[in-house]
């Protein structure tokens, strides 16, 4: 029962991991990951996107969060919060926009479709209406809508971006 129990992928129900294409990370800090899907040529995306145009000292605030990115990228978090989930996130929506003003986040990044099933953040909606106030758009990546905190907000120019370029 117990090799039953590991093939069937019990513990992991929880997010899509059987759909799609096989795909390999091509980062060096990820060598060796692979999995099924999108995910991971949408993630590299990000982080191609992050290397090129956000400054490392400028904070993001990532939602729902990707449990790889500070490590792929070697980027400090700034945000108290790094993967948003019902379970880990003791803030409000307000507390969230309070905080993110707080520690000068300059970035918003939404994860368009998720590899879980169900939606981790409480109160989502309300929390993005809120944050909207704050930050326009700025590229919409594959999987990931990149917003900036509207020029107001305190935040030093970005990085030149390159046209033609995602």
């Amino acid at each position: 029962s117990g090799g039953f129990y590991v093939a069937s992928h019990e513990r992991l129900n929880y997010a899509d991991i059987s759909t799609g294409e096989m795909a390999r990370s091509t980062l060096p800090a990820l060598a060796g990951l692979s999995m099924r899907g999108p995910w991971i040529p949408q993630f590299e995306e990000l982080v191609r996107f992050t290397d090129r145009e956000i400054p490392k000292d400028q904070g993001l605030l990532m939602i729902p969060g990707e449990d790889l990115f500070y490590y792929t990228t070697g980027r400090s978090p700034r945000f108290p919060v790094l993967m948003f989930d019902r379970t880990v996130n003791p803030y409000s929506p307000e507390e969230i926009v309070e905080i993110s003003q707080s520690r000068n986040i300059c970035w918003l990044i939404l994860k368009k479709n998720l590899q879980l099933n169900g939606e981790p953040v409480e109160d989502k909606n309300r929390l993005l209406d809120l944050l909207r106030d704050d930050f326009a758009p700025v590229r919409s990546l594959a999987n990931y809508a990149i917003y900036r905190r509207n020029a107001d907000g305190g935040c030093p120019d970005a990085a030149p971006s390159r046209p033609g370029k995602n």
